[in-house]
């Protein structure tokens, strides 16, 4: 099923900072299986979180789980549902494998998961382009069949084959 992806690279309602310019929001109902976007450890979950909508009080309210993935990078998974993770800290993933469900939790407008990706050296610091290809897993099985890399662009659909036209 496509995925509308709500906001980009530099988006203006949360992506202007330089630890999240790079994220990106896709659009997706609540309980939507989460998957890691490649091997590595998992190093942070907070889960507790049960509030949702674009209040101030919202801004650091938000549930996540963070991997440090081998090679060096932090993907980090935002807005899940509250005690969705399917891991535990330290727990070791494999790239598709589901590690928690997608939410609303937090600042967030609508049910969706946004997705950063950094230096786990630096894992505060500015967020990294995350690219999408179909060699490896994405976080909502969107990714493209023909091994071309693409960047989610707001307001286009993607299927598992990149972009989708028409969306639903």
């Amino acid at each position: 099923e496509p995925v509308l992806c709500t906001q980009g690279v530099g988006g203006h309602l949360t992506h202007f900072f330089a630890q999240s310019y790079h994220a990106l929001d896709l659009r997706c109902p609540v309980g939507t299986k989460v998957v890691a976007i490649g091997d590595g450890v998992v190093r942070e979950i907070a889960q507790s979180h049960k509030c949702s909508g674009i209040h101030v009080a919202n801004l650091s309210h938000w549930n996540s789980i963070s991997i440090e993935l081998d090679g060096g990078f932090w993907a980090e998974y935002v807005h899940i549902s509250p005690d969705s993770a399917r891991v535990k800290l330290g727990d070791r993933v494999q790239a598709g494998q589901v590690i928690c469900d997608s939410g609303d939790i937090g600042f967030a407008p609508e049910p969706h998961l946004h997705i950063e990706l950094h230096r786990a050296s630096h894992h505060e610091g500015p967020s990294l382009p995350l690219r999408f290809r179909s060699e490896i897993p994405d976080p909502l099985g969107i990714l493209g069949e023909q091994g071309q890399a693409f960047l989610p662009v707001a307001g286009l659909w993607y299927s598992r084959c990149g972009e989708a036209s028409g969306g639903r």
